[in-house]
């Protein structure tokens, strides 16, 4: 990724998180904001439920992983997902096989990348972001997803 490019990814990154927070407090309605909002929501959820969040939209060959948090001495892998209940089932049926084995792959080359002597203790969640009405959603916790 370029400078130019993530510049640009990080203002308007900077722009959602104002109009988000201040100014408009509906729930979003395009499919890649509505992603966006979502995984902000669950940030703001894991930071209530005690995690230390440090790195968002981690992008590997093999796939993405939403957030790296850290659950007191357990590194935790967290896939977000954040549908509209009144369009479709909950989210938590979209993680499916191929997408666990996609964040197993993505976990595992993130885990080589830091090139430590002994692998931390990890585990995966999953948080779901249910959205109920324009104004109204829930976060819910999934933890210890069962990726083998």
């Amino acid at each position: 990724m370029t400078w130019e490019n993530w510049f640009k990814r990080r203002s308007q990154h900077l722009q959602d998180l104002w109009r988000w927070r201040i100014v408009d407090r509906r729930v979003p309605t395009g499919s890649q904001e509505l992603g966006r909002w979502g995984e902000w929501r669950a940030g703001q959820f894991l930071r209530q439920k005690g995690f230390r969040l440090l790195l968002q939209n981690v992008r590997m060959p093999c796939g993405e992983i939403d957030w790296i948090a850290v659950d007191g001495e357990i590194l935790v892998f967290v896939e977000v997902k954040t549908r509209d209940l009144e369009l479709t089932d909950h989210p938590i049926f979209a993680i499916d096989w191929k997408k666990r084995k996609r964040l197993r792959k993505a976990s595992r080359l993130y885990l080589r990348s830091l090139r430590l002597p002994h692998p931390p203790t990890f585990r995966f969640d999953a948080v779901e972001v249910l959205i109920y009405s324009s104004y109204s959603w829930e976060c819910r916790w999934t933890p210890r997803l069962e990726i083998i």
